[in-house]
């Protein structure tokens, strides 16, 4: 319930913040819709005015709403290029001087084809592909942050043990990067690919959809309950800043059958299936939309494959809030991250990113 205010000399007579409600819609929250015409459904107290507004992430521009003093508003949304456009959407209630809002990002999808869905002109572009099995021998790397140098590439690899891990990660020239996680912890390893992209910018990362490929070969997961963790993080870790991977493990039934969740952060996961059948070789897809939504794939063999956002087996890991007149997305600054469990091998043997445009 909002606060009660109580006003000076006026005994037991108080007043408090409207209430408001926006159908579908959580304050602080990031939602995926259809490209065209859009309009919200509002409960405000009666006797409160009200004002939608809404405004395109990418440039600040505002976007003409029809309605928007009533509890209907209305309007169109950007579609940008061929990949749509992420958006603002504030709706503040006011009465006797007091307000509430409720403010969230709608993606709105565009009108492209390809893997981003629709039909149109658009394609995925390749921004960057490295060829980890070309990196120079070197390690084995336990901790700290290490460049590789993968022909005339280079990339920086940055590497850490949590609770008693004894693993490594092991850059192998014709093979790729070898990650062994022994030992009863895990093993993190950080790939800032950022750095390597001076198309990825705040424009760039609000309008386009981006997808970071983790090709994994020789996958193997001996027992039960070891895991695999692959997708984006805001820091070099799997468990802080803001983290959203994809989550295999090894489950009930021993080697042969993995588990599939999704995760946010340290214990924050979610369900996708168990019983699917282990994979040796794997891509891990992380999707970006809006600079702030992930969904993630995961894909068996080593093609990469094409990205589909809000496909039937891309999985939401979600978004955190977004704030008004936010210039930095969340994942403006991030880094692909592949987290090893127990006693799980896998060798890395590309990364790449793609765009949609």
């Amino acid at each position: 319930m909002p606060p009660r205010l109580f006003l000076p000399g006026g005994g037991a007579e108080a007043v408090t913040q409207p209430t408001l409600s926006v159908a579908g819609r959580v304050d602080g929250e990031a939602y995926t819709v259809t490209a065209g015409s859009r309009s919200l459904s509002i409960t405000a107290q009666s006797g409160a005015t009200l004002l939608t507004t809404v405004e395109q992430a990418s440039t600040g521009a505002s976007v003409a709403v029809t309605g928007a003093d009533t509890t209907t508003p209305s309007w169109t949304a950007p579609a940008g290029t061929t990949v749509g456009e992420a958006c603002n959407v504030l709706t503040v209630a006011t009465l006797a001087g007091l307000t509430s809002h409720v403010g969230f990002t709608e993606y709105t999808a565009g009108s492209g084809g390809g893997g981003g869905g629709g039909g149109g002109g658009g394609s995925w572009s390749t921004l960057l592909d490295l060829d980890l099995s070309s990196v120079t021998s070197a390690g084995p790397y336990t901790s700290g942050t290490n460049t590789l140098t993968i022909g005339t590439d280079t990339i920086d690899l940055t590497v850490t043990r949590f609770s008693g891990a004894t693993g490594s990660v092991t850059p192998t020239n014709g093979t790729g990067l070898v990650f062994s996680a022994n030992g009863p912890g895990t093993l993190t390893a950080a790939l800032d690919f950022v750095a390597q992209l001076a198309q990825w910018g705040r424009a760039a990362v609000s309008q386009y959809v981006h997808a970071v490929h983790i090709v994994c070969d020789s996958v193997a997961m001996p027992s039960v309950s070891d895991s695999i963790m692959g997708g984006l993080s805001t820091n070099t870790t799997h468990n802080s800043g803001d983290s959203r991977v994809f989550y295999t493990t090894a489950d009930g039934s021993g080697p042969t059958t993995e588990r599939w969740r999704t995760r946010n952060n340290t214990n924050n996961s979610a369900d996708i299936a168990t019983g699917q059948t282990a994979r040796t070789a794997r891509v891990i897809t992380a999707i970006v939309i809006g600079g702030a939504i992930v969904e993630v794939m995961d894909t068996a063999g080593t093609t990469l494959p094409t990205p589909a956002p809000g496909g039937a087996s891309t999985y939401t890991v979600g978004a955190d809030a977004v704030g008004q007149l936010d210039s930095t997305p969340q994942y403006l600054n991030c880094y692909c991250v592949l987290n090893v469990a127990f006693g799980t091998s896998l060798t890395v043997t590309r990364l790449a990113v793609q765009r949609y445009e």
